[in-house]
């Protein structure tokens, strides 16, 4: 069930929490997101950034261009946003 992008965000806050307390103390993860273009322009990178920084430690944000001949899937995106966190 769908419940909106705030409930969206709020669960992902959840799950980072989560994610957070397993994880040792200087381990990192990273997360990839893009934003969300079309009727209504969704920021999620910075949404992604905002509610995992509540439980990690931002350390970067690394923007990988694609190149060449890419698949379907990624024929709309010139980039995407790899963000990187530390316990």
């Amino acid at each position: 069930v769908y419940d909106g992008y705030d409930m969206y965000l709020e669960r992902l806050g959840t799950i980072f929490a989560h994610i957070a307390d397993v994880m040792k103390e200087g381990a990192l993860v990273v997360v990839q997101a893009d934003n969300i273009q079309g009727a209504k322009y969704t920021p999620l990178v910075h949404d992604f950034f905002t509610q995992i920084s509540k439980s990690l430690q931002p350390q970067a944000e690394i923007i990988v261009r694609w190149t060449g001949n890419k698949p379907t899937y990624l024929q709309n995106h010139e980039h995407t946003h790899c963000l990187v966190f530390k316990k």
